[in-house]
C-alpha cells in the first residue's frame, strides 16, 4: 500500500518534469525536433525519450521557450512545450504512442498518422465532453465524468 508521504514525493517528482512514459506510451505535449532529440537518438531502440527530455529541461530550460514563426506553434521547429499536435504528428519518435494534453478537444479519440494506427491521443476534454483517458493493461479506455452545467 502506498503511503501519503510516498505519494506526495512521487507527485513532486512528476510535477518537476516535462512528462513521463510507461511501456512506450509517452505522456506529455512535446515535440521531439532535432534540436531536442537528434535523429541518431530517435532511431535507437534502447533510447528513452522522456529521460532525455526531463534532463534537458533540468539543465537547459530555455530550450522550452516559444520559438518559430507560427504564432500558434504549429511548426516542427517549435520548442517541445509549444508544438501543436499536427506538427507533432509529422515529427515524432516512431516507437512511441503519444498521450497529449494542453490542446482542447471536444472528444477523446485516437488519431492516426500515415500507417501508424491509434498513435496519438489528445486528451484535454474534461472542460468539453467531460471525458478522460485511463490506460489499463496497455489498453486505452475513455470514460466520462459528471460535468455540471453552470448557469
Amino acid at each position: 500500500m502506498i503511503r501519503k508521504e510516498q505519494m506526495q514525493k512521487q507527485m513532486m517528482t512528476v510535477l518537476k518534469q516535462m512528462g513521463f512514459e510507461v511501456e512506450l506510451i509517452n505522456m506529455n505535449h512535446l515535440n521531439h525536433n532535432d534540436d531536442v532529440v537528434p535523429q541518431v537518438t530517435k532511431d535507437d531502440p534502447h533510447f528513452f525519450l522522456i529521460d532525455q527530455i526531463n534532463q534537458l529541461f533540468k539543465n537547459q530550460p530555455r530550450k522550452f521557450g516559444f520559438y518559430g514563426f507560427d504564432p500558434y506553434g504549429d511548426n516542427i521547429t517549435q520548442s517541445p512545450i509549444w508544438v501543436r499536435p499536427r506538427s507533432l504528428m509529422v515529427d515524432h519518435v516512431r516507437k512511441y504512442k503519444f498521450v497529449v494534453g494542453h490542446t482542447t478537444v471536444t472528444k477523446i479519440k485516437p488519431l492516426s498518422y500515415n500507417e501508424e494506427k491509434e498513435k496519438f491521443w489528445l486528451i484535454d476534454a474534461l472542460g468539453t465532453s467531460g471525458e478522460y483517458l485511463i490506460i489499463e493493461d496497455g489498453e486505452f479506455k475513455v470514460y466520462r465524468c459528471f460535468v455540471e452545467e453552470y448557469l
